[in-house]
Protein backbone atom coordinates (compact mmCIF):
# COMPACT_ATOMS: atom_id res chain seq x y z
CA UNK A 1 0.00 0.00 0.00
CA UNK A 2 1.13 3.58 -0.43
CA UNK A 3 2.31 5.68 2.50
CA UNK A 4 -1.08 7.35 3.07
CA UNK A 5 -2.77 3.91 3.01
CA UNK A 6 -5.38 4.91 0.42
CA UNK A 7 -4.07 2.87 -2.51
CA UNK A 8 -2.96 -0.74 -2.69
CA UNK A 9 -1.45 -3.13 -5.23
CA UNK A 10 -2.14 -6.84 -4.86
CA UNK A 11 0.43 -8.91 -6.79
CA UNK A 12 -0.38 -12.59 -7.33
CA UNK A 13 2.05 -15.39 -8.11
CA UNK A 14 0.25 -16.16 -11.41
CA UNK A 15 1.32 -12.80 -12.88
CA UNK A 16 -2.00 -11.01 -12.33
CA UNK A 17 -2.55 -8.05 -10.03
CA UNK A 18 -5.23 -5.75 -8.72
CA UNK A 19 -5.03 -2.04 -7.95
CA UNK A 20 -7.38 -0.64 -5.32
CA UNK A 21 -8.10 2.92 -4.27
CA UNK A 22 -9.98 3.31 -1.00
CA UNK A 23 -10.98 -0.37 -1.22
CA UNK A 24 -12.42 0.02 -4.74
CA UNK A 25 -10.89 -2.15 -7.47
CA UNK A 26 -10.01 0.11 -10.40
CA UNK A 27 -9.69 -2.47 -13.19
CA UNK A 28 -12.04 -5.32 -12.19
CA UNK A 29 -14.69 -4.38 -14.78
CA UNK A 30 -12.24 -4.28 -17.68
CA UNK A 31 -10.46 -7.62 -17.55
CA UNK A 32 -7.60 -8.99 -15.49
CA UNK A 33 -4.46 -6.83 -15.41
CA UNK A 34 -1.07 -8.51 -15.57
CA UNK A 35 2.44 -7.65 -14.43
CA UNK A 36 6.00 -8.89 -14.78
CA UNK A 37 9.41 -8.04 -13.35
CA UNK A 38 12.49 -7.82 -15.54
CA UNK A 39 16.02 -6.45 -15.37
CA UNK A 40 17.51 -4.06 -17.94
CA UNK A 41 20.60 -1.82 -17.80
CA UNK A 42 21.28 -2.75 -14.16
CA UNK A 43 17.78 -1.60 -13.19
CA UNK A 44 14.82 -3.66 -11.98
CA UNK A 45 11.60 -2.81 -13.86
CA UNK A 46 7.94 -3.56 -13.22
CA UNK A 47 5.71 -3.82 -16.29
CA UNK A 48 1.95 -3.24 -15.99
CA UNK A 49 -0.60 -4.32 -18.63
CA UNK A 50 -4.26 -3.47 -18.14
CA UNK A 51 -7.46 -2.38 -19.88
CA UNK A 52 -9.14 0.92 -19.12
CA UNK A 53 -11.78 3.14 -20.79
CA UNK A 54 -10.82 6.22 -22.77
CA UNK A 55 -12.73 9.52 -22.81
CA UNK A 56 -14.89 8.23 -25.70
CA UNK A 57 -15.79 5.13 -23.67
CA UNK A 58 -13.70 2.74 -25.74
CA UNK A 59 -11.89 0.09 -23.71
CA UNK A 60 -8.24 -0.14 -24.73
CA UNK A 61 -5.22 -2.09 -23.53
CA UNK A 62 -2.59 0.06 -21.89
CA UNK A 63 0.93 -0.70 -20.79
CA UNK A 64 3.01 1.17 -18.22
CA UNK A 65 6.40 0.49 -16.70
CA UNK A 66 8.26 1.69 -13.66
CA UNK A 67 11.80 1.41 -12.39
CA UNK A 68 11.66 -0.08 -8.92
CA UNK A 69 13.86 -0.55 -5.88
CA UNK A 70 12.98 -3.15 -3.24
CA UNK A 71 14.26 -2.59 0.27
CA UNK A 72 12.92 -5.13 2.74
CA UNK A 73 9.15 -4.56 2.93
CA UNK A 74 9.35 -1.26 1.03
CA UNK A 75 9.08 -0.81 -2.73
CA UNK A 76 9.99 2.50 -4.40
CA UNK A 77 8.45 3.06 -7.84
CA UNK A 78 9.64 5.64 -10.40
CA UNK A 79 7.64 6.31 -13.56
CA UNK A 80 8.69 8.28 -16.60
CA UNK A 81 6.98 10.68 -18.99
CA UNK A 82 5.99 9.44 -22.44
CA UNK A 83 6.78 11.22 -25.67
CA UNK A 84 9.50 11.84 -28.23
CA UNK A 85 12.65 13.11 -26.56
CA UNK A 86 11.30 12.93 -22.97
CA UNK A 87 11.30 9.18 -22.25
CA UNK A 88 14.11 9.67 -19.73
CA UNK A 89 12.24 12.43 -17.89
CA UNK A 90 10.94 11.37 -14.50
CA UNK A 91 7.20 11.72 -14.03
CA UNK A 92 6.48 10.58 -10.47
CA UNK A 93 8.04 8.61 -7.64
CA UNK A 94 6.28 6.87 -4.77
CA UNK A 95 7.05 4.49 -1.93
CA UNK A 96 4.85 1.47 -1.21
CA UNK A 97 4.81 -0.56 2.01
CA UNK A 98 3.91 -4.23 2.42
CA UNK A 99 0.59 -4.59 4.24
CA UNK A 100 1.93 -6.31 7.35
CA UNK A 101 2.01 -5.41 11.03
CA UNK A 102 5.65 -4.31 11.29
CA UNK A 103 7.19 -3.57 7.88
CA UNK A 104 10.97 -3.21 7.86
CA UNK A 105 13.66 -1.81 5.63
CA UNK A 106 17.36 -1.07 5.76
CA UNK A 107 17.86 2.68 6.14
CA UNK A 108 21.06 2.86 4.13
CA UNK A 109 21.53 6.56 3.47
CA UNK A 110 25.23 6.73 4.27
CA UNK A 111 25.97 8.49 0.99
CA UNK A 112 23.41 11.28 1.34
CA UNK A 113 23.78 14.12 -1.11
CA UNK A 114 23.71 17.58 0.46
CA UNK A 115 22.01 20.65 -0.99
CA UNK A 116 23.70 23.78 0.34
CA UNK A 117 21.43 26.83 -0.04
CA UNK A 118 22.34 30.52 0.37
CA UNK A 119 21.91 32.19 3.75
CA UNK A 120 18.41 33.61 4.21
CA UNK A 121 17.21 32.20 0.88
CA UNK A 122 13.44 31.85 0.42
CA UNK A 123 11.60 30.71 -2.69
CA UNK A 124 12.03 28.02 -5.34
CA UNK A 125 15.22 26.05 -5.93
CA UNK A 126 15.74 24.43 -9.32
CA UNK A 127 18.39 21.72 -9.73
CA UNK A 128 19.05 20.47 -13.28
CA UNK A 129 20.87 17.13 -13.21
CA UNK A 130 23.09 15.40 -15.75
CA UNK A 131 24.05 18.63 -17.54
CA UNK A 132 27.23 18.35 -19.66
CA UNK A 133 28.01 22.04 -19.03
CA UNK A 134 26.97 21.91 -15.37
CA UNK A 135 29.09 22.31 -12.26
CA UNK A 136 31.58 19.56 -11.52
CA UNK A 137 30.39 17.43 -8.61
CA UNK A 138 31.94 18.29 -5.23
CA UNK A 139 32.38 15.65 -2.52
CA UNK A 140 32.90 15.85 1.23
CA UNK A 141 35.52 13.88 3.15
CA UNK A 142 33.46 10.68 3.20
CA UNK A 143 32.34 10.75 -0.43
CA UNK A 144 28.93 12.43 -0.19
CA UNK A 145 27.93 14.71 -3.07
CA UNK A 146 27.60 18.42 -2.28
CA UNK A 147 25.49 20.66 -4.51
CA UNK A 148 25.94 24.36 -3.75
CA UNK A 149 22.94 26.36 -4.93
CA UNK A 150 23.73 29.96 -6.04
CA UNK A 151 21.78 33.06 -4.98
CA UNK A 152 19.63 32.73 -8.10
CA UNK A 153 18.23 29.44 -6.79
CA UNK A 154 19.09 27.74 -10.11
CA UNK A 155 21.82 25.11 -10.27
CA UNK A 156 23.12 23.00 -13.15
CA UNK A 157 25.16 19.95 -12.17
CA UNK A 158 26.92 17.15 -13.99
CA UNK A 159 25.66 14.76 -11.29
CA UNK A 160 23.08 12.25 -12.63
CA UNK A 161 19.75 12.32 -10.82
CA UNK A 162 18.92 9.64 -8.26
CA UNK A 163 15.14 9.43 -7.99
CA UNK A 164 15.31 6.54 -5.52
CA UNK A 165 17.43 8.64 -3.15
CA UNK A 166 15.01 11.57 -3.41
CA UNK A 167 11.97 9.33 -2.92
CA UNK A 168 13.51 7.81 0.22
CA UNK A 169 14.79 11.17 1.54
CA UNK A 170 18.45 10.21 1.32
CA UNK A 171 19.66 13.81 1.24
CA UNK A 172 20.26 16.81 3.48
CA UNK A 173 19.36 20.47 2.98
CA UNK A 174 21.55 22.95 4.85
CA UNK A 175 22.41 26.65 4.71
CA UNK A 176 25.82 28.11 3.86
CA UNK A 177 26.10 29.52 7.38
CA UNK A 178 25.77 26.06 8.93
CA UNK A 179 28.18 23.98 6.86
CA UNK A 180 30.35 22.42 9.58
CA UNK A 181 31.04 19.07 11.14
CA UNK A 182 27.96 19.41 13.35
CA UNK A 183 25.52 21.29 11.14
CA UNK A 184 21.75 21.31 11.60
CA UNK A 185 19.85 20.52 8.45
CA UNK A 186 16.80 22.44 7.31
CA UNK A 187 13.71 20.27 7.97
CA UNK A 188 12.08 19.01 4.79
CA UNK A 189 9.03 17.08 3.65
CA UNK A 190 7.65 15.74 0.41
CA UNK A 191 4.88 17.72 -1.31
CA UNK A 192 2.39 14.93 -0.50
CA UNK A 193 3.01 15.22 3.23
CA UNK A 194 1.25 17.60 5.62
CA UNK A 195 2.90 20.48 7.48
CA UNK A 196 1.76 20.83 11.08
CA UNK A 197 2.83 22.76 14.16
CA UNK A 198 5.21 20.00 15.25
CA UNK A 199 7.22 20.15 12.02
CA UNK A 200 9.05 23.45 12.54
CA UNK A 201 9.35 26.41 14.88
CA UNK A 202 7.66 29.68 13.90
CA UNK A 203 10.84 31.32 12.62
CA UNK A 204 12.54 28.24 11.24
CA UNK A 205 12.98 27.67 7.53
CA UNK A 206 11.59 24.51 5.99
CA UNK A 207 11.84 22.82 2.60
CA UNK A 208 9.10 21.23 0.52
CA UNK A 209 10.39 18.83 -2.13
CA UNK A 210 8.05 18.97 -5.12
CA UNK A 211 9.74 16.29 -7.22
CA UNK A 212 11.09 16.22 -10.76
CA UNK A 213 9.89 18.01 -13.89
CA UNK A 214 6.94 19.79 -12.31
CA UNK A 215 6.50 22.15 -15.26
CA UNK A 216 6.41 21.69 -19.05
CA UNK A 217 9.86 21.67 -20.62
CA UNK A 218 9.24 25.04 -22.29
CA UNK A 219 8.66 26.62 -18.87
CA UNK A 220 11.77 24.95 -17.42
CA UNK A 221 13.83 26.28 -20.31
CA UNK A 222 12.49 29.78 -19.60
CA UNK A 223 13.44 29.48 -15.92
CA UNK A 224 17.04 28.61 -16.78
CA UNK A 225 17.22 30.82 -19.86
CA UNK A 226 18.52 27.92 -21.94
CA UNK A 227 17.56 24.49 -23.19
CA UNK A 228 17.59 21.87 -20.41
CA UNK A 229 17.58 18.22 -21.46
CA UNK A 230 17.87 16.44 -18.10
CA UNK A 231 15.66 15.99 -15.07
CA UNK A 232 14.96 19.08 -12.95
CA UNK A 233 14.16 18.88 -9.24
CA UNK A 234 12.08 21.62 -7.59
CA UNK A 235 12.44 22.45 -3.89
CA UNK A 236 10.59 25.28 -2.13
CA UNK A 237 12.21 27.03 0.85
CA UNK A 238 9.70 28.74 3.15
CA UNK A 239 9.11 29.82 6.75
CA UNK A 240 6.27 29.82 9.25
CA UNK A 241 7.10 33.47 9.88
CA UNK A 242 4.77 35.27 7.43
CA UNK A 243 7.10 38.26 7.15
CA UNK A 244 9.80 35.97 5.82
CA UNK A 245 7.76 34.50 2.98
Amino acid sequence: MDTDRKSKYIFRKDGTYDYKFKCYSIYENYGTPRYKFYSKNDTLWLDFKYKYPQIDGKIVTQRDKAAIQINGDYLTKVTFKKGAGINNHIDEYSTWIKDITSPRRILDCKNNMTFVIPTNFYGNLWIAFNQPSGEIVEYDSIGREILRIPESGKHLTQLPENAFAVANKCYNIISTDSLSMNYNQIPFIDINEMIDSTFINNYERYAIVYGFNQYPRERINQIFGKSITGNVLKIYIGSNNISKK
